[in-house]
């Protein structure tokens, strides 16, 4: 009775590794994404107000999506 729960279990085992589906390929980035990656400094108005920010863009979740940060230089320097 042992033996057969065991051997059932080897079995269920290998037939969910078997069944499991592959990892989906994840697509390129298009160029222009691409192009926005590396440090920038924005500057214009807000509200009619001069502003400056610092922006990081880089590649995240396996380079399928692009990740921004952006900081106010206003706020940095106080």
């Amino acid at each position: 009775m042992r033996l057969f729960l065991v051997i059932s279990l080897l079995v269920g085992l290998a037939a969910g590794v078997a069944g499991a589906p592959e990892r989906p390929e994840i697509p390129e980035r298009p160029s222009r994404m691409k192009a926005l990656d590396g440090n920038w400094i924005m500057s214009g108005d807000v509200m009619g107000k001069p502003v400056t920010y610092k922006m990081v863009a880089s590649p995240t979740l396996q380079g399928a999506f692009t990740e921004l940060h952006m900081r106010d230089v206003q706020v940095l320097s106080e």
